[in-house]
């Protein structure tokens, strides 16, 4: 079988909540550019959508990492209108709140391994539960 790209595959959607973040102490916006980042030498199926955005600077940023969806409150919306709609330009720099998450390259050596990922972080965010991040192999019926 050859290789598969990203036609192939249904969109698979990650989706950070920003200001869930953001009102636990962190930079929700560093999660959505770690993820874009993970997935950047990806074939393409992975799509970010931002959630729980707060303020227009969440949203440009959102702008300038090329965020594919982003769910956004009309109140956000409204200060974008009343501002012009402005676009982020080369200068722009987001003013992170919080503390920063910092990007970790995982390595993959075992297709479909599950590596349970459980920081303070994710307890608070996630009530305790355990993050498990599971790669799928492209072809499930194919052995490496």
């Amino acid at each position: 079988m050859g290789s598969q790209n990203s036609s192939t595959f249904a969109p698979a959607y990650v989706s950070p909540f920003v200001g869930r973040l953001d009102d636990i102490g962190q930079n929700g916006m560093d999660v959505v550019r770690n993820i874009k980042q993970m997935f950047l030498k990806g074939d393409g199926h992975v799509l970010v959508l931002a959630a729980s955005i707060r303020s227009l600077e969440h949203l440009l940023y959102c702008f300038v990492l090329e965020t594919e969806l982003v769910t956004v409150p009309a109140k956000v919306l409204e200060l974008w209108a009343k501002s012009n709609f402005p676009m982020p330009d080369k200068q722009f720099q987001y003013k992170a709140s919080g503390n920063s998450i910092t990007y970790e390259s995982l390595t993959w050596n075992d297709r479909g391994k599950r590596l349970i990922y459980n920081t303070s972080l994710h307890a608070k965010a996630l009530r305790n539960s355990p993050l498990i991040i599971v790669q799928r192999s492209p072809d499930p019926h194919k052995r490496d």
